[in-house]
């Protein structure tokens, strides 16, 4: 698995932004150092609950987010990214394949793994206000499980599914209940 941590530039490129910056401003330097990746996720989530991600994050409250990741430890953050990923594989005596994307979501998402023509690209915002760092690896290994699961094509085919199908199709034939266990 290619592990991205655009969440870096982010988070100093938010630092250097006291109040919330104009929404063209936003487009350029949120989106700039993982730009066909982000643009998915943007699209994926464009109208949830009415917002994109960058209505959400134009919304919020700026001035306590911004304080709050300048106490935020990045480099930590993504070791566990790398520490997870090491630890589900070899729990589950796979190689991960697809991507990982570590970045700033202000706080709007913490998860997700999206899954498309039988490769996944695993998004982490890890700005989260998490309780605590177990909280947050847990989150990790949960994500990169999909990856571990959904990567094999007797999964998809054990539930009547195609293994190289589009995004949408998959959210719209996936059983609600797999995401329980």
């Amino acid at each position: 698995m290619i592990i991205h941590e655009p969440i870096h530039h982010q988070v100093e490129w938010i630092k250097q932004n006291a109040s919330p910056p104009h929404r063209s401003a936003f487009l350029e330097g949120w989106l700039k150092h993982a730009h066909v990746e982000l643009e998915q996720l943007h699209h994926d989530f464009s109208g949830f609950r009415g917002h994109t991600l960058i209505d959400a994050a134009l919304d919020m409250d700026w001035k306590s987010y911004h304080q709050r990741l300048h106490a935020l430890d990045v480099a930590q953050r993504c070791k566990a990214v790398r520490e997870e990923l090491n630890a589900v594989e070899s729990l589950t005596e796979r190689t991960l394949t697809g991507k990982a994307l570590v970045f700033a979501a202000f706080g709007v998402m913490d998860g997700y793994a999206r899954f498309e023509w039988g490769d996944h690209c695993v998004y982490l915002g890890l700005d989260e206000n998490f309780r605590n760092e177990s909280a947050m690896r847990v989150l990790i290994s949960h994500e990169l499980t999909h990856v571990a699961r959904e990567s094999r094509p007797e999964t998809w085919s054990n539930w009547g599914l195609p293994f190289k199908m589009d995004h949408d199709t998959m959210v719209e034939r996936l059983p609600t209940l797999e995401h329980l266990f």
